[in-house]
């Protein structure tokens, strides 16, 4: 087995790289991992072209999200963390699943509590719910409190970008 970092002899780009892949299932991203002893859990994501290849984070990637688009607002849902290989038609780049990590992110986090991408671990195609729930509390004479509820569905393919070119929050902009 091989990080991210591992491809050798490739000049590394000038310029900020993204790609669009769709999320691999957690079975299918274990099968393909089971021959090289490797074990995908909830805790990880999987991202790639599987029998194509040719697209995948690579090397210098590791850390950079995974993100998806709802509206006007990225959703970060991984965190780019292995491979075997950069983009091999046989393995699928593998991210660390923030959603798995949640509770951790909210008690540093605070008040300003984030929306979190909930994957189903044995989807065969890219299907995702995201929940996003805020809640506004204005004390003046009175208390207003506003919550509000987004689902989405069959979001295709990810954005996969390289964090260290842009800035990037897991906050809501107000």
């Amino acid at each position: 087995m091989c990080p991210l970092i591992c491809v050798t002899g490739t000049q590394l780009p000038n310029t900020l790289q993204q790609v669009m892949i769709p999320v691999v299932s957690n079975s299918a991203c274990d099968n393909a991992y089971g021959g090289v002893n490797i074990s995908i859990t909830s805790n990880m994501i999987c991202a790639g072209l599987i029998n194509q290849g040719g697209k995948d984070s690579c090397q210098g990637d590791s850390g950079g999200p995974m993100v998806s688009k709802n509206g006007s607002l990225w959703i970060q849902s991984g965190v780019a963390s292995f491979g075997e290989g950069c983009a091999d038609p046989k393995y699928p780049g593998v991210y660390s699943r923030v959603s798995e990590y949640q509770d951790w992110i909210k008690s540093y986090t605070g008040s300003n509590t984030p929306g979190f991408v909930q994957f189903n671990t044995d989807i065969e195609y890219s299907t995702m719910t995201t929940t996003t729930n805020t809640t506004a509390t204005t004390t003046t004479n009175t208390t207003a409190t506003a919550t509000s509820n987004s689902n989405f569905r069959s979001v295709p393919k990810l954005l996969l970008f390289n964090l260290s070119l842009i800035p990037f929050s897991l906050f809501p902009a107000s």
